[in-house]
């Protein structure tokens, strides 16, 4: 099994006219990031390789379903303040 290492993540807060600058290195730093993350995905087998990009619109329908075309992960007081909509998938965190 490949090694995989897990870093801990850290959070940039990003303000308005403030550091760290919007620019070519912190940009590639996000990138790197989610290259690493993606990498670490596909190596524990959660995500296939290329993604699942072939498997969009490759689903069987049945009578009366609906597609979900979004997912939104939010806390309770957030769903109970909201119209739920058909097509979308609520996550609760909790």
């Amino acid at each position: 099994m490949p090694s995989i290492l897990i870093v801990p993540y850290v959070q940039t807060d990003w303000v308005n006219n403030t550091t760290p600058a919007i620019n070519e290195d912190n940009l590639n730093h996000i990138e790197e990031g989610i290259g690493h993350a993606n990498t670490a995905l596909i190596e524990m087998g959660d995500i296939p390789v290329g993604g699942f990009s072939e498997k969009v619109g490759n689903v069987l329908e049945e009578t009366g379903a609906f597609k979900v075309v979004n997912m939104v992960y939010m806390t309770q007081a957030s769903y109970d303040a909201l119209t739920p909509i058909s097509s979308t998938l609520y996550v609760i965190k909790g």
